[in-house]
């Protein structure tokens, strides 16, 4: 007659090999390097004097004009730069990576690890 290990109390678990690396969240680069290429519209069509054209007056643009154009090509190489420094980090993250040995908890280290939690918590 065979047993359930669950019941015997002599249960034994695996252990596995992981591999922990850091790994950077790519939203945050995006969204920063979006707003780098803003700022940077913002500076090249406020920051300069407004050059008038001396043949034909009209044809000088309203600042404003020329910030919404080059915020839309700014900020797009903004968010493709933010992507590409994002990769870079990421490639270095993984030649960083160590390997780990873990092992499952009993169900009662787990009950204590929760419990322990909870109290940190409180």
């Amino acid at each position: 007659m065979q047993q359930d290990p669950a019941s015997s109390g002599d249960t034994t678990f695996e252990q596995r090999q992981i591999t922990v690396r850091t790994a950077p969240k790519y939203v945050p680069f995006l969204v920063l390097g979006g707003l780098i290429g803003l700022a940077v519209a913002a500076i090249s069509a406020f920051g300069f004097p407004n050059p008038q054209s001396a043949s034909n007056p009209a044809r000088s643009y309203d600042p404003s004009t020329v910030f919404g154009f080059l915020a839309v090509l700014f900020a797009g190489i903004g968010v493709v730069l933010g992507a590409i420094v994002a990769l870079i980090l990421d490639r270095v993250g993984r030649k960083r990576s160590r390997i780990a040995t873990v092992q499952a908890l009993t169900p009662e280290e787990d009950r204590a690890a929760e419990q322990a939690e909870r109290d940190a918590d409180a």
